[in-house]
């Protein structure tokens, strides 16, 4: 089966963007190290990406098994067991035909040479009772590069793919035809291969919505085709088509005749005017899609915001603090040399360890270089965060509180991730701290030594613990927390 994508606009780098309607059906997720190999092609100027977390050194021996049985317990187990001189890639299972049958899927491929791997697989997979639905060979490919990554949520970063590619197709013949700053994305979930074809240059994608009526598809494909279109990967569905119409979405490159701007100008003409009114079809042109408008899907009413160019590489360096991949908590407060201050910080700081969380903080006063703190350092931290709790505490009003709390509870509060405002009860008239605080949810702790009491209900760590307990379960914030 082959999921087809957008034509989409590649990085200048050589990072490696993964849509997420292909790594759903690859099951790219983050941390999964894949191959990325440059492989030649016959009909087409220049090679192909191709990423899989199959090793294509091995593809000339790796076979796809795909084979049922009635469905009943230990149907993978059957399938598999017994074959130690296979060495198994991948497999799959499910139960089908309304629960009767359990269809088996692996890949493998043997461990040493053999006279017959299908006919040895064949034997055993008959002597389990199972039937043979299709055993697939691959045809290893000719390999130009070949190179390992790791996926990072939906990128594969820094394989060095396109230094070698430049270098390959230097001056080469046609090659200034193709366009290499985009590429059509297809899924094999048959092969298992993420594909990267690049197009020649002034590709388009073209989408034409129409009536679902015969011979519609025809008439579009004629057009085409006396504008020597070529289709590199064409859609017919029904998803995000009025009742009773179709729509068509094709990425095309052209091979000759008009220029570009011309050609594209009257195949949009030819389309809306020369074909029959009845049948209203609608056109549309793109020169392709940004490829980090693929790596996530929006939800309908979701504003997104996106993190700066400029906090990239801090919030890289944040996360690879984080190796375990824990929740992370921002403390956010003002540093002052107030006692109490400090001693509830540390309470907090303490639940936040024993929850099992990570703390992210903005260094102490002793290291803000000339009084300050830099920008990017913040800004890494809070987008690195998962959710925030914001301290206010001082002997004072003017200690307890300054401006980038209240940017702070801000920034979480528009990112929809929970966040809490600690009030520790020494400070004076907290109702006037910033002009809406009767909205934002607030717990108080407590008054003199009660606060590090860790057995008091207002203490500030039995507070903070509570709050983290309720963010694990998906419930904050929720009302009053039950202490």
């Amino acid at each position: 089966m082959q999921v087809l994508g957008a034509l989409v606009k590649l990085p200048k780098n050589s990072d490696l963007p993964l849509p997420w309607w292909h790594r759903a059906t690859l099951g790219l997720e983050t941390g999964t190290w894949c191959y990325v190999a440059l492989v030649q092609t016959s009909r087409r100027p220049v090679a192909e990406l191709n990423v899989s977390v199959l090793d294509p050194d091995k593809w000339n021996q790796m076979l796809s098994v795909k084979c049922v049985a009635p469905d009943e317990p230990g149907c993978v187990l059957k399938a598999t067991r017994g074959l130690a001189d296979f060495n198994i890639e991948l497999a799959e299972g499910v139960t089908v035909s309304a629960g009767e049958r359990h269809e088996v899927t692996f890949f493998c491929h043997p461990v040493s040479s053999m006279a017959d791997p299908r006919a040895r697989l064949e034997e055993h997979l008959k002597k389990q009772g199972f039937s043979i639905v299709q055993i697939e060979g691959y045809e290893k490919p000719t390999i130009l590069t070949l190179d390992r990554g790791v996926v990072e949520s939906g990128w594969i970063r820094n394989v060095n793919w396109r230094s070698g590619f430049n270098e390959r197709y230097k001056g080469a013949k046609d090659v200034e035809s193709i366009d290499c700053s985009k590429a059509v994305i297809s899924a094999d979930t048959t092969s298992r291969v993420l594909r990267f074809v690049f197009p020649r240059r002034d590709a388009r994608r073209i989408r034409v919505d129409h009536r679902n009526e015969p011979g519609v598809m025809r008439q579009i494909l004629d057009v085409f085709h006396r504008h020597q279109l070529n289709i590199l990967s064409l859609l017919l569905r029904h998803g995000g088509a009025k009742p009773k119409h179709a729509v068509l979405v094709a990425v095309c490159e052209p091979t000759g005749g008009l220029p570009p701007k011309d050609l594209y100008s009257e195949l949009m003409r030819e389309l809306h005017h020369h074909l029959d009114p009845g049948l209203m079809v609608r056109a549309q042109e793109s020169d392709g899609i940004e490829s980090v408008r693929t790596i996530t899907p929006r939800r309908a009413n979701t504003v997104v915001a996106h993190i700066p160019l400029p906090l990239i590489e801090a919030l890289r360096e944040v996360k690879s603090l984080n190796p375990n991949d824990r929740r992370t908590v921002f403390l956010s407060r003002r540093f002052n040399r107030g006692r109490r201050a400090e001693l509830v910080a540390a309470e907090i700081r303490a639940a936040i360890a024993d929850s099992g969380f990570m703390l992210l903080e903005l260094p102490g006063e002793a290291d803000i270089d000339c009084g300050r703190i830099l920008f990017s350092m913040v800004s890494a931290k809070m987008w690195a965060a998962d959710t925030a709790i914001v301290l206010i505490a001082g002997d004072s009003n003017e200690e307890a509180v300054g401006m980038n709390l209240a940017h702070e509870y801000g920034f979480f509060q528009g990112q929809g991730k929970p966040v809490v405002l600690l009030v520790d009860s020494e400070v004076k008239d907290p109702d006037k701290l910033w002009s809406n605080i009767q909205g934002v949810y607030t717990q108080r702790i407590s008054a003199k030594d009660p606060a590090f009491d860790r057995n008091d209900v207002g203490s500030a760590y039995r507070i903070s613990a509570t709050w983290l307990k309720h963010v694990q379960r998906g419930r904050a914030p929720d009302g009053v927390l039950d202490v």
